[in-house]
């Protein structure tokens, strides 16, 4: 049942787009600024270029498996191919999905992140950003969203995976306040010690 689902939801995907594109099925203007220049709605909103426009949105992030650029010389897209299922692995996303936001936000762009009804893939991938950028908890991250967007809430197995990304940052950024690869004096100390260790070995 699960492989039937994953095979047949991009063609679900693209037949909602298709008819969102004319006649949307949803509140197509529901989207709440979660964190300044980050978005978070459902797939409606992606079609209201209108109402993007207005918002100041520059880029696109689409956490769904199917989904088209729909206006590709109005905004900068990212597409990822995901499912609201438990057994979806988001977290292979979170990197690219963080440097994507990172890169918009970095040179003055507001972004746009939605699955079909903003609630648990997209949250997640908001999430993913707060808990590299912020070094926001998964929990505080989740509150904070929740306060702006009440609706907003993963399914375990995101909540599993970002609980496990956060401890991988929290390593990554323990290793990175030893050694700041930004300072030359620092790297040739720990290159030294590295050499005196090996020397000591022989």
């Amino acid at each position: 049942m699960g492989n039937y689902i994953s095979y047949s939801y991009p063609y679900y995907v693209k037949s909602r787009s298709l008819i969102e594109y004319y006649f949307p099925l949803a509140n197509n203007q529901d989207l709440h600024e979660v964190y300044p220049n980050i978005f978070v709605g459902n797939i409606s909103t992606s079609f209201n270029k209108e109402h993007l426009k207005n918002k100041g949105i520059t880029h696109i992030l689409s956490v769904i498996d199917g989904m088209g650029k729909t206006y590709p010389d109005d905004f900068t897209y990212m597409n990822l191919k995901a499912i609201d299922n438990k057994e979806c692995n988001l977290s292979q996303y979170f990197e690219n999905s963080y440097q994507f936001i990172n890169d918009a936000i970095t040179k003055g762009g507001k972004v746009y992140v939605h699955c079909i009804c903003g609630v648990s893939r997209s949250v997640s991938v908001v999430i993913a950003y707060l808990i590299k950028e912020k070094k926001m908890s998964p929990e505080k991250a989740l509150m904070s969203i929740k306060t702006i967007r009440p609706v907003a809430n993963p399914n375990q197995g995101f909540r599993e995976q970002l609980k496990l990304y956060a401890k991988e940052c929290k390593k990554e950024s323990e290793y990175n306040d030893i050694i700041d690869f930004n300072n030359p004096e620092i790297i040739n100390k720990f290159l030294e010690s590295v050499h005196q260790s090996i020397i000591y070995k022989e």
